[in-house]
């Protein structure tokens, strides 16, 4: 494993991790979860738990980087590759987790639609991002 290049993946990914999380939960989706205040932390309650965040956001960019390195085999075409491995983890993390939601918490289905739609994007964007940084 190339260790350097994982570093600069690592942190490429927690940047976009997190400004993807701002972008699609804090500013596209707002309006859809500003009608269900009672299953979402109020601003003041949601800043004190932050750091929670990032630690998420940490965690998943490590994994995220971890399991293309070590695992994921090399391709002739590494930002196609990363693409379908994008779309793999979305499958994994974000398609599982949306769907387990809107059965254990009353989300409406539009919202559950989009969360699913967005993080489908940022994921596939993700796994290209990867792809490039590890292509030879």
């Amino acid at each position: 494993m190339d260790w350097k290049r994982s570093g600069v993946a690592f942190l490429l990914m927690f940047v976009l991790t997190a400004v993807a999380s701002y972008v699609i939960h804090g500013m596209l989706l707002h309006p859809d979860y500003s009608h269900f205040p009672s299953l979402l932390r109020t601003v003041e309650d949601a800043n004190r738990h932050f750091v929670y965040l990032l630690a998420a956001f940490a965690v998943f960019s490590l994994a995220f980087v971890l399991v293309w390195a070590l695992w994921v085999p090399k391709y002739s075409s590494p930002v196609r590759a990363g693409l379908f491995y994008g779309i793999v983890m979305w499958l994994v993390e974000s398609a599982n987790h949306y769907l387990i939601n809107y059965a254990v918490q009353p989300w409406p289905a539009d919202v559950v639609g989009k969360q699913v739609g967005y993080e489908f994007v940022w994921l596939a964007i993700m796994g290209m991002v990867l792809g490039a940084v590890y292509r030879k």
